[in-house]
Parts: structure tokens; sequence; C-alpha cells
């Protein structure tokens, strides 16, 4: 919402919406396109799927969320009645019901047998509050979410007793290429598919991987159906990775990944049998990967898509910690989930993905001077992720802001420099498939590929499929890698 502008808020003209209620049923295709019909202007944006929820209630402002704290208490086998004891009566409750057309016209009838409700809780979805003015809807949002947060705190305080975890792990920088490599997806002799990878870790991640009974709270499914989308149902949860065993670590890693995607084919052949046969499969790598003793990886083609799973799988943990907290998390079955995953509307954006030629590419430019900074655009503007080192830490952060990319201080005449570095790139994007050495203290040619040179240690450990500890800072593990090399005349540059 910080960078929205105008043009990514479609206006419909309201009277024409309202009138959609009378009919008794719309597909999700026709919706759309009447709600396009009625757009202010033509070329805006789609309006969002619960445009005619909004359209359908009487007041003037209405505010959604999905507020981690409701979704903690309905997400409940009891949900609905645990959200009726908490609001007493001034807050209608919907049941479960897809978002579309249907939602929208039960909401509305929800709200006409009790037209003094101040908001509506949609079970296992999320929440409405409405007003007469924004101020009046909002205020509304911020109490009716603290009287869930007052109900979580009667919870109780440890719920997730911990498992028995190794003394000393493998670090996030060390895995990550690991986890990375293993979720590629590779077909005949095609350049692999791979995925951005990024870390999140702290006190709350780390308790909720290093439960005992992960392997079961983990496993029911997403807190709101709109999050299967980034995250899948289920993230994919791998052995903890023990100091000194990282061979042993990768050969597990690759058979939960098979074991994963073997799962979610079977997942999907059996649901898309129930609609007849009519979906497009998605493919079935994870997009969260829960790491006992690390933390947590978010998944994605593209950085961005990583960041989005990363903070909705950070969101999943703390509602399903609340949820377990006073009772037991329980979410939609799947059923429900995969009509939303493969919703039509969805299917229909799918069908139309364009990936650019670097897209789920990670790239680091040593140097952010001119040629770097040119160099670095050029990567990001075919997809790639894109990573800047520099001796002047505030120029590579400027010219990685250009490419919303992670610019670092780094002189690549120091080994101790260059291997935090490359650990920093590891944890924000995954790994390292493309080395452009720009640096005006860079190596050139093959000859110069001394182990005793830290930049050239890094390109050669990309070009090699190898994998002792040096090329893990900066290769996909088990995966075929690019480098690209070049060498900038920029004395000033390191």
């Amino acid at each position: 919402m910080a960078d929205m502008e105008p043009w990514g808020l479609p206006a419909v003209k309201l009277e024409p919406l309202r009138k959609m209620r009378a009919l008794d049923a719309l597909s999700d295709e026709a919706m759309v396109n009447l709600q396009r019909l009625n757009l202010l202007d033509a070329s805006a944006p789609n309006p969002s799927v619960e445009t005619l929820l909004h359209a359908f209630l009487p007041h003037k402002f209405v505010d959604h969320t999905h507020a981690a704290a409701v979704l903690a208490l309905v997400d409940q086998p009891d949900g609905e009645a645990l959200a009726r004891e908490v609001y007493d009566g001034r807050m209608g409750i919907v049941p479960y019901i897809a978002p579309g057309f249907g939602l929208a016209k039960a909401a509305a009838q929800v709200f006409e047998e009790k037209p003094d409700v101040e908001g509506l809780i949609l079970h296992k979805h999320g929440i409405f509050t409405f007003g007469e003015t924004a101020r009046e809807a909002y205020e509304r949002m911020i109490e009716m979410v603290s009287l869930a947060e007052s109900r979580l705190r009667q919870g109780r305080p440890v719920v997730f007793p911990a498992a028995q975890i190794a003394g000393s792990l493998e670090t996030a920088a060390e895995i990550a290429p690991i986890l990375r490599g293993a979720c590629a997806i590779r077909k005949d002799n095609a350049e692999p598919i791979r995925f951005i990878a990024e870390l999140r870790t702290g006190p709350e991640i780390l308790d909720y991987v290093n439960g005992a009974e992960l392997a079961s709270y983990s496993q029911r499914g997403v807190v709101t159906p709109d999050h299967i989308i980034r995250t899948k149902n289920r993230p994919l949860v791998v052995p903890v990775p023990e100091a000194g065993a990282l061979d042993d670590f990768g050969a597990a890693v690759q058979a939960a990944v098979e074991q994963f995607a073997a799962a979610y084919d079977t997942y999907f052949a059996r649901e898309n049998e129930a609609v007849g046969n009519t979906k497009t499969k998605l493919d079935p790598m994870p997009r969260v990967i829960l790491v006992p003793g690390v933390g947590l990886f978010g998944l994605g083609r593209t950085a961005k898509d990583a960041a989005i799973a990363g903070d909705l799988a950070e969101n999943t943990i703390r509602v399903v910690t609340d949820a377990e907290a006073i009772g037991r998390y329980d979410p939609l079955p799947e059923a429900d989930l995969f009509a939303l995953e493969y919703w039509s509307l969805e299917q229909a954006k799918l069908k139309g993905a364009v990936m650019k030629p670097l897209t789920g590419q990670i790239a680091v430019v040593t140097g952010a001077g001119a040629i770097g900074a040119a160099t670095a655009k050029a990567l990001a503007g075919d997809g790639a992720a894109v990573a800047l080192f520099d001796i002047d830490g505030e120029a590579a952060k400027k010219a990685a802001a250009e490419v919303k990319g992670l610019g670092l201080a780094c002189d690549v005449t120091k080994p101790e420099q260059v291997k935090e570095a490359f650990a920093a790139v590891c944890e924000r994007f995954g790994g390292v498939d493309i080395l452009v050495s720009n640096a005006g203290a860079a190596w050139q040619g093959v000859s110069a590929m001394s182990p005793t040179r830290p930049c050239a240690r890094a390109s050669n450990s990309i070009s090699s499929r190898i994998r002792p500890s040096r090329a893990r800072l900066c290769a996909s593990c088990k995966s075929k890698t690019r480098a690209a090399y070049s060498c900038s005349t920029s004395p000033s540059r390191r």
C-alpha cells in the first residue's frame, strides 16, 4: 500500500454493481466482466474479487483485513462458537464460502438479519468492519482485533515443547544453496527453472520450527485461503543441518523435496479428478521451507515473490502459535483450498504469465561505479535478483536500491570480507548463479584463477560443478550454474 498509486485502485460505478445482487448465480468470469464494464477508467486493473461484498453492504466505508488474531480464533474446530463468545452479538458471523459472488450475497444476508452489527467475521477467512466515516470503520477494526487479541492472551504460555536439536549446526548461508538447488526444476537438457530463497529467523520462528510436533501442526494447511496462491497449502520440512554433515543434509533435502513433489502431484490428481480434470497443474515445488535450528526460507520465482512467501510464512507462525495456545489449529479442508489454488481467475493468469530470461537467477556484480551499476540494471531488467559489492558501502547500497537489490560493503582483495558478503547474498537470495567480476582489483582470464585470490576463488567456484567449501559461497548446490566475467578499469571500486 505504501507504493500504491491511484491507477492501482480501480474505481467502479456502485449502483450497477449493487443490482447484481438480484441474480441467482454468477460465474467468476462473468463477475469480472461485469465489474470491468463498470470501471470509470477502462484501462484500470481488475477490481478485487471481493468488490461485490463491499458493494452489497450499505455503508460508505468498509474495511477488510486478515488479522492474525482473528484467524487464530476462527481457525479452530469450534471457531464460529468462539467468535460468538468473543464478540457477543456485535459482529455477524458468516460461514465459510469461497470468495466471489456467493460470499458477497451471504455476507449481505447476514448483515440484513442483524443490521446493528459493527462488522462481519468470515469463518476461516478474515474480518470486515464498516461505518459512515473512514475513522469509524477503522476504529471498529482496531477494537475488534484487540478483542481477539485479549482472548488469545488467555492461552497457555508454552505452546510448542522443543525437540532435541544438535548443539552445533551449519549456517543459513551454507544450507541455502542446497535448499535452492534441490528445488530447481529440471526438464531434459533445458536450463533449470530456479527460485529465489529468502531467510527469515528470530525467536518466534525458532520456537515454531524447533517444536517436537512440527510435522503435525505445520502440515495442516494455510491460515486463510488467500495465502495458498503464494505459499501452497503446506511447507516443506527438512532435517536439522548438523555441522560437518552437509553431504548427508543435501541427500536428505533432495529426498524430502522429491517426496513433497510426489505428494503434491497426488493431491492435484485427486482433486482435479473431482472437478472433471479441468485444471492445469502448477509446479509442485514448495514455497516455504522450515529448517529446525535455523528458521524458514520463503521461495519464489522472483525476489519479490520470495519475500511475500516469507512474510506469509511468518504470519502463519503467529496464527498457528496463537491458535494452538487456546485450542487446536484447524484450517479449511483440502478440497476447499484446492478450489482457491486452482481458481479459474488464477488459472487465466498462469496461462498468460511470461518470465524474463534471467527470472530466478541470482547475480553478483563487484564494483558499483558506472559500469557496475549499468551492468546491475541490465541484469535486473532481464529478471535477475542482483547484489552489488563495493569498497564504498554507501555506493553499493545506492546502486542496489535502483534495482531493488542488495548492496554490500566489500573489499574484494580481503578474503574474509568476500566470504561475509557471499554469505549475506545466500541468506537474502539463496545462492549465486552469475558473477560479474567488474571491480578494478579483479583478475582477468582463466590463467589468473589462483586459489589464493578471493575474486578468482569465487569465480572458479561458480564455473565448477563440484561443491567444496568455497564453492558453497557462490553456487547453488547440485545445480548447473553459469558465470559471467568482465573487468572494468575503475581502480576506485574494489
